[in-house]
């Protein structure tokens, strides 16, 4: 798909970094086989929705966009940056949707929205998939299972990239039901706003700023040295695994946030595994039944 000279364009949105790591290896993966192209990532600033390098990408004959399901979807942050999007003539477009359950009905269909948006737009997705990361809201993926999935995504991204690359087209047909619990999940987005405004700081919070500095939604500032929130939370919960003093906590929906946190940097570091993961043993029940189909695809 890309001729000689021609370029892409990798675009991705980040909350704790699992969409961030997908992207860095896609573009040593495009890089691996002699393209040439650029990385972006998308993030808000406080007060203003753009994107934190470019509002437009480069010029690119083949686009891709990852980013992670957010109620069901994309997040809100996506679908804006496609909008400010220059209309194109039949770019090819690849679209990743990073997930950790897998391919479940709350995600299967999480990146229609973005694709119709970027159809409108000009581009033609050519491709459509899911990688699953580990799980970084409500509950923790069993750490054999989390490094299991660090450990094969280099190689699930270099499969899709050679498809990509060899003209493949995956545009799986997504079930009415999937499609009807997507647009659902879209309703639930307003809430994320108080969310965030309610979550509550500490008294150990020594005003350091890497809350305010890493939030992709540009909804924390700081404020006589200490942590304000905004009603712009896209519900990462990156805010509450990035404090150095664990000092924020939920004002609501306190289940939410992993109470051992997420290090994805320490599950890394035990990559490549020293030891067999029995997958189907470990992936048991509907919550990590789509890791498990993942893994032993």
């Amino acid at each position: 798909m890309l001729q000689e000279g021609s370029r892409f364009e990798i675009v991705y949105y980040t909350g704790t970094g699992s969409t961030a790591m997908v992207a860095e290896c896609l573009h040593e993966a495009l890089k691996a086989r002699g393209c040439a192209g650029g990385i972006q990532k998308i993030t808000e600033k406080a007060g203003k929705y753009e994107s934190d390098k470019q509002t437009k990408p480069a010029r690119h004959d083949l686009l891709f966009l990852l980013f992670p399901i957010h109620s069901f979807n994309a997040p809100e942050a996506v679908y804006r940056w496609i909008d400010r999007l220059d209309k194109v003539d039949k770019t090819p477009a690849v679209v990743f949707a990073v997930t950790g359950g897998g391919e479940v009905v709350t995600n299967t269909a999480g990146s229609l929205s973005s694709i119709r948006r970027l159809e409108k737009k000009g581009y033609v997705v050519t491709y459509d998939t899911i990688l699953t990361m580990p799980n970084n809201f409500w509950v923790a993926t069993i750490e054999p299972l989390a490094v299991k999935l660090l450990d094969v995504l280099p190689g699930k991204v270099e499969r899709i990239v050679d498809e990509v690359l060899s003209g493949v087209i995956c545009r799986p047909k997504r079930r009415l039901f999937d499609r009807i619990v997507s647009r659902l999940g879209e309703s639930g987005k307003p809430f994320t706003g108080s969310f965030g405004k309610a979550i509550k700081v500490s008294q150990v919070c020594t005003g350091c700023g890497t809350c305010s500095r890493e939030c992709p939604a540009g909804n924390i500032t700081l404020q006589g040295g200490r942590p304000v929130f905004a009603d712009r939370c896209h519900f990462c919960l990156n805010c509450f695994y990035i404090c150095p003093n664990r000092a924020l906590t939920p004002g609501k929906w306190k289940i939410a946030v992993i109470k051992e946190g997420y290090n994805l940097k320490a599950l890394q570091a035990k990559v490549p595994l020293s030891e067999p993961v029995d997958v189907e043993k470990l992936a048991k029940g509907f919550l990590w039944s789509g890791v498990g189909k993942y893994l032993l695809e």
